[in-house]
């Protein structure tokens, strides 16, 4: 990712690289590689397009926190 000292991210700082990691898709499926052998299922999608970009989602979520990057977690509001 490019350094910059904006206050938010936006899509033009993120590279390729960004959304590469340990989690990938594998058809429907998305995994996580351990790095020892062994690889986990994070979850079943409805088709390849939706758990690829699951796993590029969690690969720059997990990027961006490696980076330092304070992540806001929101606070749930349940509706009705």
């Amino acid at each position: 990712m490019t350094q910059r000292d904006d206050e938010y991210i936006t899509r033009d700082m993120l590279t390729k690289n960004s959304y590469e990691g340990n989690n990938f898709a594998e058809g429907n499926v998305v995994k996580y590689d351990l790095q020892n052998g062994k690889i986990n299922v994070i979850c079943f999608c409805s088709d390849e397009n939706v758990a690829k970009g699951i796993a590029e989602g969690l690969n720059l979520l997990d990027n961006l926190e490696a980076d330092g990057i304070e992540v806001k977690k929101l606070k749930y509001r349940p509706t009705g």
